[in-house]
């Protein structure tokens, strides 16, 4: 097992740096006798297609004693590309790091992403950055990943490039699941519509989402149902489309089951969205505090209501739906 580490190439002053993470201005980054097995990427919502990668990266690692290493960027290439289009991301760069460290990474280098990175050709990319920074001996690439200015560049280049850098290329096809390639734009889709269910078959994991516990309206409480009500801590972060959704709680190293709801309350004539969520059980305060929901299923849509007392009746009949897919989930 690797002893995993994170950097952030502190290269460019106007960086944001992520919070938790290792940065650095010195490079190389590691010793000068340790080469590297790397492959490149976003990896915005690790998914399952991302853990293929990963896991082939480890095992051709091994057999030719490298050090796996993921390139990722920061901040999203999209959002210097297309700054004029807003970008959800499905992972925190503290939420990334987490899951490819559990995938038995030696190195995540979160290399900062600006109009000059794009602009640099796909060549010098490589003998720069790929060989001369990071050290790679070898470069596994996914079946359609384009590099270099205007995506110049893929697999048949680097092939041609190989014995002039001394790196080894080996391609990936694409992971598929029912026959249809795992994407991240996919499950961005998938939350979009509330479709929770199929973004967990292909993450691996329910989608979580983390915010901080607020004040609220206290409505819920006086219906019998106390919910928390969430800020989202990070602004880029994706919030699925709007509904009831079983989820599952954490904080603290603690867990528990609940009703999430985002929309605007239509019953009271509500028009922000907001986050809340009824936790199950719950006989404690959180106010102040962050917790992250996983999401499991979609209840039901956001309706209205003519009346207090028929949401009342809706929500016993949410809470007596999500303890029915609970109990399967425990059965299962």
């Amino acid at each position: 097992m690797y002893a995993f580490r994170v950097y952030y190439l502190a290269k460019f002053t106007t960086i944001h740096f992520p919070k938790n993470l290792t940065t650095t201005k010195d490079i190389p980054l590691w010793g000068p006798n340790e080469a590297t097995a790397i492959t490149m990427g976003s990896f915005d919502g690790v998914h399952l297609g991302h853990v293929a990668v990963i896991h082939r990266l480890v095992t051709l690692a091994q057999e030719r004693g490298l050090s796996p290493t993921v390139l990722s960027f920061d901040p999203h290439p999209r959002t210097v590309l297309k700054a004029e289009q807003p970008m959800e991301l499905l992972h925190t760069q503290q939420e990334k790091s987490a899951h490819l460290e559990a995938l038995g990474l030696a190195h995540l280098v979160l290399y900062p992403f600006t109009p000059a990175l794009a602009q640099m050709p796909a060549r010098q990319y490589v003998e720069q950055v790929l060989v001369g920074e990071l050290k790679a001996a070898l470069i596994l690439v996914g079946y359609d990943h384009r590099f270099g200015v205007g995506g110049q560049a893929g697999y048949n280049e680097l092939m041609s490039w190989g014995p002039e850098f001394g790196i080894e290329v080996v391609q990936i096809e694409a992971q598929n699941k029912d026959g249809v390639p795992i994407s991240s734009s996919q499950i961005r889709a998938d939350l979009k519509a509330g479709l929770v269910a199929q973004a967990k078959q292909a993450l691996g994991y329910p989608y979580p989402l983390s915010a901080q516990v607020i004040p609220g309206k206290k409505l819920g409480r006086t219906l019998g149902f106390p919910t928390a009500n969430l800020a989202i801590t990070d602004p880029l972060k994706m919030i699925p489309g709007q509904g009831v959704y079983l989820v599952q709680v954490t904080w603290q190293n603690q867990r528990k089951w609940a009703m999430a709801n985002i929309g605007t309350n239509p019953t009271v004539d509500g028009f922000q969205q907001h986050i809340e969520a009824h936790i199950f059980d719950l006989d404690q305060d959180l106010y102040g505090q962050e917790i992250t929901l996983h999401f499991e299923e979609r209840l039901r849509d956001e309706k209205k209501f003519d009346h207090l007392d028929s949401l009342k009746s809706q929500l016993t009949a949410d809470k007596k739906h999500a303890l029915a897919l609970i109990q399967q989930v425990a059965i299962g």
